[in-house]
């Protein structure tokens, strides 16, 4: 997970140097780096991460969750963190994910047919 937001935090610097007039995204940058910093701060087995790898984690070949793949609705709010709201707290942020990415892998799960929507 702090690899991809790292990246997200990457390509939005990418796009700052792109768009200098825009602000935007070097406060998105920044506060994406931000959050890596907090995540990192964490007790190991926080609620919040717990969750996120539970719905976002793909285990490795030694069975671990290396890899963090969101669903569509995650990777919007997190390429969009502090771009359109400066203030926004990381601490609600992260509790934010967990429960966008519960959503998108339930969707997910009725679109493959896996759950029954209706219920």
């Amino acid at each position: 997970m702090i690899t991809y937001l790292r990246s997200v935090s990457d390509w939005r610097r990418s796009k700052a140097e792109q768009y200098p007039d825009d602000d935007r995204n070097e406060r998105c940058a920044d506060g994406l780096a931000e959050l890596v910093d907090h995540i990192e701060s964490l007790p190991q087995g926080h609620e919040d991460i717990r969750v996120l790898q539970n719905a976002c984690g793909i285990p490795n070949s030694i069975g671990t969750d290396d890899d963090f793949m969101p669903g569509l609705r995650l990777e919007y709010d997190v390429s969009h963190f502090r771009f359109y709201r400066a203030q926004k707290d990381v601490s609600e942020f992260l509790a934010h994910m967990g429960t966008v990415a519960v959503l998108d892998r339930l969707e997910w799960a009725a679109e493959e047919g896996l759950i029954d929507a209706d219920d």
